[in-house]
């Protein structure tokens, strides 16, 4: 127990072989390698750094730095080399993170109110820039902001699914691209998903053979091992995928399209239905495409 402390410590985090608790504004540093151990002095805690702000997230980055998120600002905590005791840094006072939503991917993100950020070091010595690479899903990122609940990394498939707790997502896919110049730069694109479940908590790591894996729990309390089986208990899992819109270089032209070829794998029975989408078009013209597009489908089943 951590005496004088009445609330459970959201978030937590480790670093340098310490614990770390946030309560509030506050983030309180465990002894060396014993996360029992919390020492206290007639001043308090040995090691508290305070923020002024409440504190949403927490994660170490590279040279034993801590990132720390509140709702309004981004703060480094690290080792002062004189004192040799911790001390906070701000890096931002213009982005901070909502809960859940500060995340270390090999850079470091936050989910804001402006949407997902991604923090870099600038040119100027001890410097931070940030550019929002979500302004494309803005309208999704406004109705998924309030509702999110938990982050996870899919490292095998540089993905990161941000989980609401209406059993809603977005999936952000990280790539690089080539330049002229033979400079390469990262890429995010991002979908969305649904599960029949309602994620409550989500945690990324490795099983004891190494292997990256992703648990999921839920509100009914039961734990699930992501990117295992193909169901949610015994039940089918029904999803969907859409095409990029193409006008085929003239969007003014009428055209048909006599043949479509369509190539994918299964294990067992699957039943698959398709049809095409014209709601590209204005809503003037799109309920009459629909009417009579939708009309047939094709249905069919893959055995292996």
């Amino acid at each position: 127990n951590v005496t004088g402390v009445q609330t459970c410590a959201l978030p937590i985090s480790a670093l340098n072989n310490q614990l770390v608790l946030s309560f509030f504004g506050n983030a309180v540093f465990s002894a060396a390698a014993n996360p029992h151990n919390f020492v206290t002095t007639s001043a308090g805690f040995q090691d508290l750094q305070g923020f002024g702000d409440t504190i949403t997230g927490m994660s170490p980055i590279v040279g034993g730095v801590l990132a720390v998120a509140c709702r309004d600002s981004l703060w480094q905590v690290s080792i002062d080399a004189q004192s040799n005791n911790y001390k906070a840094e701000l890096i931002s006072p213009d982005v901070g993170s909502i809960h859940y939503g500060l995340m270390n991917l090999g850079g470091l993100y936050s989910f804001d109110d402006k949407g997902i950020i991604k923090v870099v070091s600038s040119y100027v010595f001890g410097g931070f820039e940030h550019d929002t690479i979500s302004r494309a899903i803005q309208p999704v990122i406004d109705r998924f902001r309030e509702k999110l609940v938990a982050i996870a990394a899919y490292k095998t498939k540089n993905q990161v699914r941000f989980y609401a707790n209406d059993g809603t997502g977005i999936i952000m896919t990280m790539g690089t691209s080539q330049a002229y110049n033979g400079t390469s730069s990262v890429t995010h694109q991002f979908s969305e998903f649904t599960y029949p479940i309602n994620v409550s908590y989500a945690w990324s790591g490795e099983d004891a053979s190494g292997r990256d894996i992703v648990l999921l729990g839920d509100e009914d309390g039961y734990v699930y091992v992501a990117n295992t089986g193909s169901s949610f208990d015994g039940e089918p899992i029904q999803a969907y995928i859409r095409t990029a819109f193409n006008n085929v270089k003239s969007p003014s032209a009428i055209k048909r399209f006599r043949k479509l070829e369509v190539e994918m794998s299964t294990v067992g029975y699957s039943y698959i239905r398709f049809n095409p989408d014209f709601s590209y078009r204005s809503e003037e013209h799109t309920s009459e495409l629909q009417s009579h597009s939708f009309i047939s489908y094709a249905v069919f089943c893959l055995k292996k």
